[in-house]
């Protein structure tokens, strides 16, 4: 890449046996695997939110998986099927820190809350998100509706 340029590279390396392949990066190691091994790498880990950013940016034919669970949880309770409730869950605890897993969990806190009137699992869910969202707008809004139940 930057041939006829000199380039000296530095490592330090906590990998075993400090094989250059497994530490470099940039112009410095050359790349041993295909597209093909990428394009199977984003699959393998499409549920993860830096495939999402790549499988977005880079407009590969790729599903994530978490969007696709939303819009299903969403429809089942537009449409009153009662496992929405089931769907939802499963977003909030299989994808971790994605943004689908925060808009699941914020509309399990206000369905506990407004709708079934279970204030324990209401109250389990907004911490959820302030626990795992804390700059986001839905963990100023639960923090704010936590100190509300609290004082009740």
């Amino acid at each position: 890449v930057i041939y006829p340029t000199k380039l000296t590279t530095y490592m330090i390396s906590y990998i075993p046996g400090d094989d250059p392949s497994y530490i470099g990066s940039g112009p410095t190691i050359q790349a041993t695997g295909s597209n093909n091994d990428a394009v199977k790498i984003l699959n393998d880990y499409k549920n993860s939110k830096f495939a999402k950013y790549i499988i977005e940016n880079e407009n590969i034919n790729i599903s994530y998986e978490p969007s696709k669970m939303l819009a299903k949880a969403e429809k089942e309770f537009k449409n009153n099927d009662n496992n929405f409730l089931k769907s939802y869950k499963s977003i909030s605890f299989l994808y971790g820190l994605s943004d689908e897993s925060k808009k699941a969990d914020f509309f399990l806190a206000n369905y506990y809350h407004f709708s079934d009137v279970n204030i324990d699992s209401a109250r389990f869910y907004y911490k959820k998100i302030i626990d795992d969202f804390p700059s986001s707008d839905q963990a100023n809004k639960s923090q704010i509706i936590l100190e509300g139940i609290n004082v009740q």
